[in-house]
């Protein structure tokens, strides 16, 4: 059995006061992905560190207060011009108010790591979206809704994707429901 190139990254949950969540979309050439903010970890950097920077990036957040560890997404599938076979997600609560985000990158260094948009989704528009951008993870407008619902988990949810098939099988029953 093959060794999996695993790339392990930092994801905020960024929910405001009415609801919403702040997410980035990737845009690839077969599509487009909507996802938490955040990236990579660098060799030797903690999850915190590695999570701050990263929002402050991408999102323009700076010193956010970094809350609980509300799930770990495991996704092996070929990563977009890249020698990794798929990524780790580790994700945070982060407590903010709504802000404008204004990422610290330029608009350049964006879309080189393929950043297309940045977006608050109200909770009842991400459940209720039909459109055909993905979201990761799959169940993203479930689990949101839940911690909003009942709060953050005891213990951070364990998530797999085995690649964009089972995406779009799950997608096709959830739209026929």
């Amino acid at each position: 059995m093959k060794h999996l190139n695993i790339r392990e990254a930092v994801r905020g949950l960024i929910i405001d006061g009415e609801r919403r969540v702040l997410l980035v979309r990737l845009q690839f050439p077969d599509g487009a992905v909507w996802l938490l903010p955040g990236g990579g970890i660098e060799p030797g950097e903690a999850h915190h560190d590695a999570l701050s920077r990263e929002l402050a990036e991408e999102v323009g957040l700076s010193e956010p207060v970094i809350g609980t560890h509300v799930w770990t997404r495991t996704h092996v599938m070929p990563m977009f011009n890249s020698t990794w076979d798929g990524q780790r997600d580790f994700a945070y609560m982060i407590h903010a108010d709504y802000f404008d985000p204004q990422p610290l990158l330029s608009q350049e260094q964006l879309a080189a790591e393929n950043v297309s948009d940045i977006k608050w989704w109200p909770l009842e528009e991400l459940s209720n979206y039909d459109g055909d951008d993905f979201f990761a993870p799959i169940e993203l407008a479930d689990i949101v809704s839940h911690i909003v619902e009942m709060g953050a988990p005891s213990q951070p949810l364990e998530l797999h994707q085995e690649g964009l098939e089972e995406y779009l099988t799950r997608r096709r029953r959830r739209r026929r429901s």
